[in-house]
């Protein structure tokens, strides 16, 4: 195997985690950086201008003239699953979720694994149509409304009563056009009086590190973390990382993953959302706090589970937006 500083990698991404590119850019001999086109037949420049001018990354239109080049190819999104396991099947090196991003981006399927691993599901109802979720809303309130794969069409949003997020039915209606009586939501019940923990880390073939980064995040505004080891963190999100190893394993994972849990006053621990992805935050945060981040990608997609060494024991991100 090669060693770090001679290795050429593709990160291919969509544009929200160009600085993990920078980052690898640091310890390996060449970073390329590619944001698919997704075959737009009007093709903006926008999208292609993301990560110009960034330090040690080239920006890559297409992939191919490259390929013979790439020693490796990063995937820190949880995009083109089926593109990483035809690498993979042609003996290429990967760091990626595969098709284990289903787990995300198949909300109703996530659930049916989650029932499969005896891991606690709250209740959910599956919803085709905006006329349909208006009537559910008019009737059920405190509800959150989630949607599997086009997260563009909207995030997940808290619906208190059906007053409150009406103009919101009403914008997503607009923008659906004759797609609205398609559209499918998962509306999951609220889960009171419960405390929101989760873990990010990543995963090896079902084998997870020792130590992680763990902390507490202001939505939308920063996170405050603290490497701890695996055995020290809460027993509900041991018991989640453990059975959803097992899940990731069965799609030759080998990358970032998240959590999101409710655990009750007995440490029942239910899953509200799976990332195959870096998370972020603290994904930025752990690619500065990790010394041998690089060496952790390269080694890993190469199927070697190598533990976090931390420049410090704090850390704090903050999220920052123009």
């Amino acid at each position: 195997m090669k060693e770090a500083k001679d290795v050429t990698a593709m990160v291919i991404d969509r544009g929200l985690f160009v600085e993990s590119a920078v980052r690898l850019a640091r310890d390996f001999k060449r970073v390329l950086y590619h944001v698919p086109n997704d075959g737009d037949p009007f093709p903006r420049m926008n999208p292609t201008m993301i990560g110009n001018g960034l330090e040690g990354i080239e920006v890559a239109k297409e992939i191919w003239s490259y390929y013979d080049d790439i020693d490796l190819w990063v995937f820190p999104d949880c995009v083109m699953g089926s593109f990483q396991d035809w690498l993979v099947d042609s003996g290429e090196c990967v760091w990626g979720s595969r098709m284990g991003e289903e787990l995300e981006l198949d909300r109703p399927y996530s659930k049916e694994v989650l029932h499969e691993l005896k891991l606690p599901v709250g209740k959910h109802y599956l919803i085709k149509g905006i006329k349909e979720l208006r009537e559910f809303l008019k009737k059920n309130e405190e509800v959150y409304v989630k949607i599997s794969e086009f997260r563009g069409t909207t995030e997940s949003f808290f619906s208190p009563d059906y007053k409150s997020i009406e103009p919101h039915l009403d914008e997503m209606e607009f923008n659906l056009g004759p797609l609205k009586d398609i559209m499918e939501f998962d509306v999951e019940e609220s889960l009171p009086d419960m405390t929101e923990v989760g873990s990010d880390s990543f995963c090896i073939d079902g084998k997870i590190p020792s130590l992680h980064l763990a902390g507490w995040e202001v939505k939308d505004a920063a996170f405050f973390g603290r490497i701890v080891k695996h055995s020290e963190l809460p027993k509900p999100i041991q018991i989640v990382d453990e059975k959803l190893a097992k899940a990731m394993a069965s799609y030759g994972y080998r990358g970032f993953y998240s959590t999101e849990i409710r655990v009750t006053k007995d440490e029942v621990p239910y899953m509200l959302d799976f990332c195959a992805r870096m998370g972020n935050p603290p994904g930025f945060l752990y690619s500065e706090m990790y010394s041998n981040f690089s060496e952790i990608v390269w080694k890993g997609a190469n199927g070697i589970l190598v533990d976090p060494k931390p420049l410090a024991e704090y850390g704090v991100q903050l999220q920052m937006k123009s």
